[in-house]
C-alpha cells in the first residue's frame, strides 16, 4: 500500500514537472515567445535606426540639401518644373 501511494505521488510530481504551469512544456512556449519577441524587436530596432539616419540628415550640423527639398516636396505636395508627374 505504501509502495503504491509512493508510485503516485511520484507520478504526480513527474506529470507536473512535465505539463505544470512550470513544467517543460510551459518552457518550451515561453521560449517560442521569447523567439518571436527578439525577431520583433529586431524589426524595430532596424525601423528606428533608419528613421534615426534620416533625422541626422536633417540637423543643422549635417543638413542633407537633396533629404531637405524631398521631405519638403513629400510634406508640401510641391513639384520643381522640371519634374514629370505620373498619376495612377
Amino acid at each position: 500500500m505504501v509502495t503504491l501511494l509512493c508510485a503516485l505521488i511520484g507520478i504526480y510530481f513527474i506529470y507536473y514537472a512535465l505539463h505544470g504551469d512550470r513544467g517543460l512544456a510551459a518552457l518550451a512556449r515561453l521560449d517560442a515567445q521569447v523567439a518571436r519577441a527578439e525577431g520583433d524587436m529586431a524589426k524595430v530596432r532596424a525601423h528606428r535606426e533608419a528613421a534615426q539616419q534620416r533625422v541626422a540628415g536633417l540637423r543643422p550640423e549635417a543638413l542633407d540639401l537633396d533629404l531637405l527639398e524631398e521631405r519638403a516636396r513629400l510634406t508640401l505636395n510641391y513639384v520643381a518644373g522640371e519634374d514629370v508627374v505620373v498619376l495612377r
